[in-house]
């Protein structure tokens, strides 16, 4: 093509092509800065974090799945994060992998607390072999359970809540904490209740009386089974009402307070309270509710 053959079309076109691509160099560049800035909070999250394991390998492992799933978190990243946070941790998260052969596979959180503030989370996390399971594959439940029930769910629970969260009842705190295991353990518990409704159509634990339970029954995998449904479907009733949420911890945490009034005042005053954010009238539409919810999935 000849200088004088080029027209004000070729122009527009070759300016078209050169501002594509300065915005695609600029997109590359935004995305390498943000990759940047996570690994820059990844490695501050894993800072706060203490594993204590026989095999390094698998302290690094458990590290890096407790601090990517701590960001996703606002309360929790703020926690690790950021220093002037009420809740922020005077000491590290420690997280103790047990091989305890005798073990089940699970865990337990102990919290220290002073005031709202959160000055530390202890999980111990325990891989068993049962009779047809392998130690290693025990460990992989453990990672894709046991491990986030425990720090997403207990952990993040107490510094959303402070020191009420030792007071909530025991199904709003499994039944949350639930939430955070993997979805294949979700959907196993759906179908043990939905099981249980088909035969005699009925739930594990009548729900008026959930905020009493303070101990663990004999059937605790229907009971957290329960629990965990209940707390699904009024965060979706949340989330349904009002939108999905920029903060997920926002409706968790409300539902956390709707427990405690469960315990502290029984299911139709908490009911009754919460009636502006849930908008349930009663303790028969939330079991109609819930059933439905648990059927449909």
């Amino acid at each position: 093509m000849q200088a004088q053959d080029i027209t004000t079309a070729d122009i527009r076109q070759q300016a078209l092509e050169i501002q594509r691509a300065i915005e695609s160099a600029q997109a590359l560049a935004r995305q390498i800065a943000a990759t940047e800035d996570y690994m820059r909070r990844l490695a501050a999250a894993k800072r706060a974090i203490t594993v204590n394991a026989p095999d390094p390998k698998k302290a690094e492992e458990i590290r890096e799945i407790a601090a990517r799933a701590l960001l996703t978190d606002p309360v929790a990243a703020r926690a690790v994060l950021d220093v002037s946070a009420p809740t922020t941790l005077s000491r590290p998260i420690t997280i103790t992998l047990r091989d305890d052969k005798s073990c089940w596979t699970g865990g337990q959180t102990a919290v220290l607390a002073n005031g709202q503030r959160v000055c530390g989370i202890t999980v111990s996390v325990m891989p068993h072999t049962g009779k047809n399971t392998t130690y290693e594959e025990a460990y992989q439940y453990m990672l894709s359970n046991c491990l986030l029930h425990e720090v997403m769910g207990h952990g993040v629970g107490q510094m959303r809540c402070g020191e009420a969260y030792n007071n909530m009842p025991r199904w709003v705190k499994e039944g949350t904490s639930v939430l955070n295991d993997s979805a294949e353990t979700q959907a196993r518990r759906y179908r043990e209740l939905q099981k249980l409704l088909a035969k005699d159509g009925k739930l594990p634990f009548p729900t008026e009386a959930l905020g009493g339970i303070a101990e663990y029954p004999d059937n605790k995998s229907e009971f957290y089974s329960e629990s965990m449904a209940l707390s699904a479907m009024l965060v979706n009733r949340l989330t349904e009402r009002f939108g999905p949420e920029k903060q997920k911890g926002d409706y968790v945490t409300l539902v956390l307070y709707f427990g405690l009034v469960t315990k502290e005042q029984g299911m139709r005053a908490a009911l009754a309270q919460y009636y502006e954010k849930l908008g349930i009238k009663n303790v028969a539409e939330l079991e109609l509710l819930l059933r439905t919810w648990i059927e449909e999935k």
